[in-house]
């Protein structure tokens, strides 16, 4: 995919100890220095929920680092597409029809 930068993370530990983050007043979390050295070349991360879990997908100038190997290509998605024979008008009824519907 063109939009995604590579980032090797081969090289990163499997068992990697666990740490504390305590959650600071603002309720916030600063993740420590030893974490963040195991990612070379990410200046941020995604954070969502999973179950129970906080997970953080590493990110690259904004784009993510890694993608999951599931996931189609540009080209993928434009041959769906037009194998469906999409049109721009029905592309723009679609887009007001859901905009109708959040209010």
């Amino acid at each position: 995919m063109d939009t995604v930068t590579q980032v090797d993370l081969a090289g990163l530990p499997k068992d990697f100890p666990p740490m504390v983050m305590p959650v600071k007043v603002g309720k916030g979390l600063t993740i420590p220095e030893e974490v963040i050295a195991q990612f070379p070349g990410i200046d941020a991360f995604e954070v969502r929920i999973q179950g129970q879990q906080i997970v953080l997908e590493p990110m690259c100038n904004g784009k993510f680092a890694r993608v999951p190997e599931s996931m189609p290509t540009l080209e993928e998605i434009q041959r769906a597409v037009a194998a469906r024979d999409v049109t721009e008008q029905d592309v723009t009824d679609a887009v007001k029809w859901a905009r109708s519907r959040r209010r």
